[in-house]
């Protein structure tokens, strides 16, 4: 006998179960077939929920038949194993079904459950984002990563489910925004990164290109778009080509159309004039048919040309315009006629180089996006370390300008994968990833991305691509258990994470570029002629700290690793990872000898010091040689593309004159035995050899004479008496002495080894 109690609750039961019932999408069934096995799982996916939640349903059984080597089918209901996504099953008790409802309702756009409901598993995620985000963190819980993109980089183990281990997992994201910029790559398929951003959680790509290939994103669009589309993946379009909008062959015409120089002339180079109001509709009627082609866009980029300064006009009487005015006053104007046609468009408004620093006069329109981009920033230090003055100014600039856009209506592009200005390596960086992510987001910036570009093949995956995402996601994540991760399951060597924190800890002394004012000129160039002495000194030690100290040991590090390796894939893991370490090694030995050169003949110019210059002269032979050896490891090596390789003519033209007079230097090749070669450098004070061998077995010189110093190329003293070249070169000091004396001391040096 039922109560009157009894009834009523049982009637709110029977309504709720009802309701539970009615919103839970129709699952398409498949009638069992007594002639068919019964399979272990089945992923239970709701009819006519869109393309994510249908795309995500594949996704998990592609990857679960691969973990469990068996046929994972779509909506069979008699397997002995459910994993229900994006729906709560009809049959879950009423109290369970209220608090996975209550549970996902306080999470924010994207966010996931994921929970054991006996012994099968539910996803739920808020929207179809994070319906796929759920269903690769379930995948994670049993091993599958993803640490680049391509299937060479994804590690996916073999192994029974563990149906017994219960599952309350539960996650949302930091950033409603997370981007990555895009850069076209020649080595991984688009389709590649963009499957690559989704498993990273990353919601939005942002394609940038640049002239001529403005029409990039358009002659792919309906490639890319399928792509994008089954992943939900927002998109962000655009690059440097806002000047091309206005031809610089209506100069003639128009010259009042374009910019005057500092010198007061009319001249046709960069961007335009934006006091114009022809010049700004001309541009404009013009960027707009090109963008509206793009209509699936959430945020246009046309930005100014991409030069460090002067790129803007000086007018007479518009002395209060910075290029940061002049750069808002064309935005705000193509953005007001621009939503003309798409209401709801935003344009970017780009912070960079001379725009950095927020405008004085000009105030934002509606539709403008403030895109943070701190280039020359030090990344060897976060945004907001009171310890690094170069980033003080950033951050300082940063702040000072999100008053007038509003934080929410600003984004920022950051360089932590960007293989451009980092000359080819790949610093991680755990520490300033997390505290620049922790600073942004108590900013209130709800969109923050990072630009990866590439100039040749990926050797190994570049570990900031795989840091920088979780960070986005959780900006409390453990980096430095994810480094242990990658080490144990990428490497099978759990204690190769030391390995990357000696990787981090020398990239970040080479990177160090506080004391800078241009750093543009620093970092991504050798041209430092307008930084202090004091500035280029600090660079300099730095340089050299972190090749002697936690870059050799880390090169060490990695030596044994790859010595122990237990399997072949792991072998091979560890060689490419080796091939970068090796380039690396060279790269910041080529810095070091570019920099350090310019430094000595600084101190030649001020003191007179004949010294100085004589090792002024040295480090120009030692870079000469250490460019050589780069160019011929990457040819042994195979890393395809143009790795780029810093030029040696800011140091030659400096040191060109001091060997047109007082220096002297002369090729040793060919002259001393078994394969040793290098030059004689000589001056006022005497001489100094520079000897190198790439020849397997060079013989050894033995250091008997105390007429002369041995050293290494940092100027190390070498103690051992007996001295066998390798690729890395020897500094013979011979202050006194002539070079054809000097010439005399090494065969004999050669010659008494044997």
């Amino acid at each position: 006998m039922i109560t009157g109690h009894q009834s009523h609750a049982t009637a709110f039961t029977l309504l709720l179960l009802a309701a539970l019932t009615v919103s839970s999408p129709v699952i398409a069934q498949r009638s069992p077939s007594a002639e068919l096995p019964r399979p272990q799982i089945s992923i239970m996916v709701p009819r006519s929920r869109g393309p994510v939640v249908t795309f995500a349903g594949r996704e998990l059984a592609r990857y679960l038949g691969q973990v469990t080597g068996e046929a994972v089918p779509i909506n069979a209901p008699s397997a002995r194993h459910r994993i229900d996504l994006a729906f709560i099953p009809a049959s879950t008790r009423a109290a369970v079904a209220l608090s996975l409802r209550s549970s996902l309702d306080r999470l924010p756009q994207d966010g996931f459950i994921i929970r054991s409901l006996g012994r099968d598993i539910i996803i739920l995620g808020q929207g179809g984002r994070g319906d796929l985000y759920g269903s690769y963190a379930f995948l994670e819980t049993l091993g599958v990563r993803w640490f680049f993109p391509g299937k060479a980089y994804e590690v996916v183990p073999h192994k029974q489910i563990a149906w017994d281990k219960a599952l309350n997992i539960s996650e949302s994201p930091s950033f409603p925004e997370r981007i990555l910029f895009y850069w076209p790559n020649n080595y991984c398929s688009v389709q590649d990164w963009i499957d690559y951003a989704a498993k990273a959680r990353l919601n939005r790509i942002a394609f940038h290109y640049t002239w001529p290939a403005r029409d990039w994103y358009i002659d792919l669009r309906q490639r890319l778009l399928p792509e994008l589309r089954e992943r939900g993946m927002e998109i962000e379009v655009g690059g440097h080509f806002l000047s091309s909008f206005l031809p610089r062959d209506l100069f003639e015409q128009h010259p009042d159309w374009f910019r005057r120089n500092r010198q007061g002339q009319r001249v046709n180079d960069f961007n335009l004039n934006p006091f114009s109001s022809r010049a700004l509709a001309y541009l404009t009627s013009g960027a707009i048919r090109y963008l509206i082609q793009m209509p699936d866009a959430e945020l246009y980029h046309l930005w100014p040309d991409d030069i460090e300064d002067g790129g803007w006009t000086h007018e007479p009487g518009k002395a209060q315009y910075t290029a940061s005015d002049q750069s808002l006053l064309v935005a705000n104007d193509l953005v007001t006629r621009l939503r003309r046609r798409l209401p709801n468009a935003d344009l970017s408004f780009l912070a960079y180089h001379d725009t950095v620093y927020p405008p004085r006069v000009v105030k934002p329109a509606n539709g403008i996006v403030y895109l943070y981009a701190p280039r020359e920033r030090c990344y060897a230090h976060a945004l907001n370390d009171p310890a690094c003055p170069l980033n003080q100014q950033y951050s300082k600039a940063l702040e000072r300008a999100l008053p007038a856009f509003g934080a929410a209506h600003a984004e920022v592009f950051e360089y932590y994968v960007d293989e451009i200005l980092y000359e080819n390596l790949q610093p991680p960086l755990p520490e300033v990833l997390q505290a620049d992510a922790q600073y942004y987001h108590r900013l209130g910036i709800p969109a923050l991305g990072a630009l990866m570009t590439n100039t040749s093949a990926f050797a190994t995956p570049m570990v900031n691509l795989y840091l920088y995402p979780q960070v986005l996601w959780n900006v409390q994540a453990d980096l430095g258990e994810s480094l242990q991760d990658y080490a144990r399951v990428y490497f099978g060597d759990p204690a190769l994470g030391a390995y990357f924190e000696k990787l981090s800890s020398g990239l970040e002394d080479v990177l160090k570029t506080c004391q800078y004012t241009h750093p543009g000129d620093a970092w991504d160039s050798e041209e430092v002629k307008n930084e202090s002495d004091e500035a280029l000194g600090y660079h300099v030690r730095g340089i050299r700290a972190g090749i002697e100290g936690p870059l050799t040991q880390a090169a060490l590090s990695l030596d044994g690793a790859l010595r122990h390796a237990s399997l072949d894939v792991y072998r091979q893991r560890l060689a490419n990872e080796k091939r970068e370490m090796d380039f690396t090694l060279l790269q910041t030995r080529l810095y070091y000898h570019l920099l350090n050169g310019q430094w000595l003949y600084r101190k030649y110019k001020e003191r007179g010091d004949a010294e100085m210059g004589l090792r002024a002269v040295g480090e120009y032979v030692l870079a000469h040689r250490t460019r050589q050896q780069i160019w011929e490891y990457i040819g042994h090596a195979n890393l395809k593309g143009q790795p780029l390789v810093p030029s040696l003519a800011a140091l030659h033209d400096e040191i060109a004159g001091l060997v047109d007079g007082k220096y002297s230097v002369d090729p040793l090749a060919e002259q001393l035995l078994h394969g040793v070669g290098g030059s004689m450098v000589s001056g006022p004070l005497g001489s100094e050899a520079i000897l190198w061998s790439d020849a397997a077995h060079s013989g050894p010189f033995r250091a008997a004479s105390s007429e002369v110093k041995w050293e290494n190329e940092f100027g190390n003293p070498l103690s051992v008496r007996s001295i066998k070249l390798s690729s890395f070169p020897v500094v013979v000091q011979a202050r006194g002495m002539a070079a054809d004396k000097l010439f005399d001391v090494l065969l004999a040096a050669q010659l008494s080894s044997h």
